[in-house]
């Protein structure tokens, strides 16, 4: 019987475990872009070692998700309930979110000085918004609708109308 050699044994050992890590996906213990996320350091450590393993065979054996998340758009019925909340901080995270696609984590870096209006006409046409994308740590600008804004502004103004510093 032929001896398996360390790097065979190793390609092997791999295998058991992203077949682990598959269950553990199929389970919903994880997600299946999570899986990618143990291969990379596992074969980053092996290329700097000089540790040649068959990546198309492991590769083949990890379980593929989508790549793509599942959220979707709220749907009118879903908004007009989410803004009959009495809570007057409700309407103006809703608007805000929906008109231009602001992710909850993005709302610990929002200040009332990323968002500009934008008058034409002496009216509120629309508001530019400074949005923190936590994923790239980046700052990108959108738009949000002449509704959303008003909310917010009517909110911020209620705040500095009992003493607070607004940024």
């Amino acid at each position: 019987m032929e001896k398996e050699s360390g790097r065979d044994m190793l390609g092997n050992e791999l295998l058991k475990f992203f077949t682990i890590q598959n269950l553990r996906a199929e389970s919903g213990e994880i997600s299946t872009e999570t899986i990618k996320n143990y291969l990379k350091p596992i074969k980053l450590f092996c290329e700097m070692n000089r540790i040649t393993i068959n990546w198309k065979i492991i590769s083949k054996r990890i379980k593929k998700g989508n790549r793509y998340s599942s959220d979707r758009a709220p749907s009118p019925d879903e908004i007009r309930a989410l803004l009959s909340y009495t809570d007057r901080r409700v309407k103006p995270i809703v608007l805000i979110m929906i008109s231009c696609g602001m992710r909850v984590s993005s709302w610990a870096y929002l200040k009332w000085g990323h968002i500009i209006p934008k008058i034409g006409k002496d009216v509120v046409i629309a508001a530019k918004i400074k949005i923190f994308n936590t994923k790239t740590n980046r700052y990108y600008d959108s738009y949000i609708t002449p509704e959303s804004y008003q909310a917010i502004k009517e909110y911020m103004d209620f705040r500095e109308s009992f003493g607070e510093k607004i940024t």
